[in-house]
């Protein structure tokens, strides 16, 4: 029987040899166990699925979706200093 300390070292072992796929399959599995995660185990958990995201779906923690060349919400304007949701 897997426990979920074996799904994260598994998930470990997984992360270090750069086997993305494998990871996410093992973060699947132990998603139903997430109630029971202590709190170093959320930490590894949540890390090793941000990292999954970029890497297999390209998904990225400062991702808007905003395409740079039409960023109407001004988030480009903002980190340029010139402020959020004035008229340029």
């Amino acid at each position: 029987m897997m426990t979920v300390e074996n799904l994260f070292e598994r998930l470990q072992i997984s992360m270090s040899s750069g086997d993305y796929e494998h990871a996410d399959l093992i973060l699947a599995k132990l998603s139903r166990y997430s109630g029971k995660f202590d709190d170093n185990q959320i930490e590894e958990y949540n890390y090793a699925q941000r990292i999954v995201d970029m890497e297999l779906h390209g998904i990225s923690d400062y991702d808007d979706g905003d395409n740079d060349l039409f960023d109407w919400d001004g988030d480009a304007l903002a980190s340029a200093g010139f402020g959020v949701d004035e008229d340029y």
